[in-house]
């Protein structure tokens, strides 16, 4: 055992502690977050393993299904069953339950918007591709018999048949140029949907990481910095003190217009002629 391992911290861990892993361990090193609770790499990394990752399993699972039956009672369902075939359907809840499960459900109005609209571009995409893949083979099948029928001696080959292999060619491979333009131009889309969800989700990120930041830094200066934490009880007792004199003050009568009147009357302050 090293120097540093012999000041770790041994035992289970405690509830704050279980929290800030839960909190940070997806954002946060394991070595940073044992240098924080001064714990073992292995301990921490252990207790990610059996406590949180495979209780993520059941719980990814458990959203997936929640966000299923949420997306299928929506308005929005209605449209996509006209829009796409049963196996496009599937292809949508697949994409859609995996996007929201790994967002645990936590997303806005407007993300949902972009989640769906991804799956929507995810489809087409594939729509796409498959076409692209169709002509492609066409494409080969006319090439071939082309080949065939030129491969044949001049007064055998079916000249109206080449003539028309060759413009079916022609207008199959522009057929193609166009689908690759949308394909190019939905990934285009779907990137920058992705791009969009990413940086509004990685900025509230952000913003929860730096308000956990800032809570840390702040406990850590308490605990470690002497100075700062003696101010901190001088301020406090100067406030306690400041409420004390207030409560006395306030315990006494006070002239409010042709009524005479204690502000604050309880238990502790009535006065004898008022029992």
């Amino acid at each position: 055992m090293s120097k540093e391992d012999g000041l770790n911290l041994l035992g289970r861990f405690t509830k704050a502690e279980e929290k800030y892993i839960r909190e940070n361990y997806q954002t946060v090193s394991i070595k940073e977050i044992s240098e924080n609770l001064k714990r073992n790499q292995d301990t921490v990394k252990q207790y990610i393993k059996n406590k949180i990752l495979k209780l993520d399993v059941s719980e990814h699972e458990a959203i997936a299904k929640k966000v299923e039956f949420d997306i299928k009672k929506s308005p929005i369902w209605a449209e996509l069953i006209q829009q796409f075939s049963e196996n496009e359907q599937d292809i949508f809840i697949y994409n859609w339950t995996s996007v929201m499960a790994q967002f645990k459900h936590d997303v806005l109005p407007t993300e949902r918007m972009q989640v769906i609209d991804m799956c929507r571009n995810e489809i087409l995409l594939n729509r796409s591709l498959k076409r692209m893949n169709q002509i492609s083979l066409l494409i080969d099948r006319f090439q071939e018999e082309l080949k065939n029928e030129k491969a044949k001696s001049v007064q055998d080959r079916n000249v109206g048949r080449m003539i028309d292999l060759e413009r079916t060619i022609a207008e199959s491979m522009a057929s193609s140029t166009n689908f690759t333009k949308e394909y190019k131009e939905l990934l285009e889309k779907k990137n920058a949907t992705l791009k969009d969800l990413k940086a509004t989700r990685m900025d509230r990120i952000k913003r929860i990481e730096d308000s956990r930041e800032n809570v840390t830094t702040w406990f850590s200066e308490v605990t470690s910095n002497t100075e700062y934490r003696r101010q901190l009880a001088i301020e406090a007792e100067k406030f306690r003190l400041a409420m004390d004199v207030e409560l006395k003050r306030l315990s006494e009568y006070h002239q409010f217009g042709d009524s005479l009147e204690q502000p604050i009357l309880n238990a502790d302050t009535i006065k004898d002629c008022n029992i």
